[in-house]
């Protein structure tokens, strides 16, 4: 781990047990997190992306458990912690907001009660003063009429006002890490603006550390400074954000990026990547891409690569770059 990584994960596994039997929907994740800067996990759905950010929270539950790896935190590895310091440690160190604002807040509670909650266990302030905290954590949220919003319970508001409240909780004690789970999904196309504009300021004004939850590289090309790319449960590729733009490397990253409308092109027809992810009881022997390649070879059916380096920071799992590196060609 070096000086500059506030976060590191190392070969984190995720076993859940099913009627159909083991499976890692999380197998063998491993990227880091340097202080000050947003790294964005991306990845369809179900590729275990929100699982790894639950994973750092120590939010995963039965019958889900943690069955390997190491998670640094600043050196500390969060797997070796007690139930109680891990709860100690959320909200105060690190946060999360939740992708469904609208359930991921107490129905039974005002907004500034939950706000002022954190504040109170956290930091020696008595009631008056969590108060004002809380007023002026939704006042920076962009939250108009603050102090009526305080008092409002969350069903009397709307999706990107109950987000802002979310985004609030999750600064109410200054983390030094921030976890943001598609913090704009089921949002309008303005409001989605007006969050991403509230987690870009923290980015790049109050230097907060961000790791990003999201399908959408239009969010990862706005808001990201490194990028990790998922597929079942795997890590693909791993990259600064410029480089894996101009330069993708894994056929599944190149294949998300044609997928992805531009501004630039005018196109009808999006092209898609063929195929489904795999069932993961039932996991290709080999690369787990193969069967929606387009650029496989005889090896990727057999056998699985492991993360290999391509150029300065730029890592990906894929055969192509064995054979290449190697002067060799499996056909």
């Amino acid at each position: 781990m070096t000086e500059k990584n506030l976060l590191e994960v190392i070969d984190l596994k995720v076993e859940f047990n099913t009627d159909e039997g083991r499976v890692l929907p999380v197998d063998g994740v491993s990227f880091s997190l340097n202080d000050g800067e947003t790294t964005a996990i991306v990845g369809e759905s179900g590729c275990g992306k929100s699982l790894t950010a639950l994973s750092i929270m120590g939010l995963i539950d039965k019958p889900g458990r943690i069955v390997g790896g190491k998670i640094l935190f600043e050196g500390k590895d969060l797997l070796c912690l007690s139930k109680r310091e891990r709860h100690a440690m959320r909200g105060k160190e690190l946060a999360m907001i939740f992708q469904e604002p609208m359930s991921s807040l107490n129905p039974v509670f005002t907004v500034g009660y939950q706000i002022a909650e954190s504040i109170l266990l956290h930091q020696n302030v008595d009631q008056k003063e969590a108060k004002k905290r809380s007023i002026e954590l939704l006042k920076r949220t962009g939250i108009p009429r603050a102090e009526k919003v305080f008092d409002s319970y969350p069903h009397s508001l709307s999706g990107g006002m109950c987000q802002r409240a979310m985004i609030a909780i999750a600064l109410s004690c200054n983390p030094k890490l921030l976890i943001a789970d598609e913090p704009t999904t089921a949002l309008d196309v303005s409001i989605q603006s007006q969050i991403l504009d509230i987690l870009h300021s923290l980015a790049k004004e109050d230097k907060k550390s961000i790791l990003l939850i999201t399908h959408d590289f239009g969010v990862v090309a706005e808001m990201a400074d490194q990028v990790v790319i998922m597929y079942a449960g795997q890590v693909v590729e791993k990259s600064d954000v410029f480089s894996l733009f101009d330069e993708p490397k894994h056929p599944y990253t190149q294949g998300l990026l044609r997928s992805t409308p531009k501004l630039s092109e005018d196109v009808e027809v999006l092209e898609a990547i063929e195929g489904i992810v795999p069932n993961l009881h039932n996991l290709p022997k080999g690369c787990y891409f193969y069967p929606r390649c387009k650029k496989a070879l005889p090896v990727c059916a057999n056998e699985r690569p492991d993360m290999q380096t391509v150029a300065d920071g730029h890592e990906v799992k894929c055969w192509l770059y064995y054979m290449e590196s190697s002067g060799e060609r499996n056909e």
